[in-house]
């Protein structure tokens, strides 16, 4: 989430965690977990396409900031506890 803020595409594994925090093509690359290959050839791709890695920086900010802001992830979390009071 802090790279994406900052701007940063992702490539990462296709994994808990990271596939909750990647909006998947629009702000990064997932891959097979353990696919290395794969990630290597993401980030090369990344790399050389300055057009796409703008794209996905600038996708990445906005997916954060609707997605993750802190009274949204707040929320959401009073949602899960308010729904286990008996």
């Amino acid at each position: 989430l802090e790279a994406q803020l900052c701007g940063v595409p992702i490539v990462g594994f296709r994994a808990t965690g990271t596939i909750d925090a990647v909006d998947e093509p629009n702000t990064g690359l997932l891959v097979e977990i353990g696919d290395t290959a794969a990630l290597a050839a993401g980030i090369a791709r990344l790399l050389a396409d300055d057009d796409l890695r703008r794209t996905m920086g600038r996708a990445g900010q906005d997916w954060v900031r609707s997605n993750f802001a802190q009274q949204r992830v707040w929320a959401a979390l009073d949602e899960v506890y308010q729904s286990l009071v008996v």
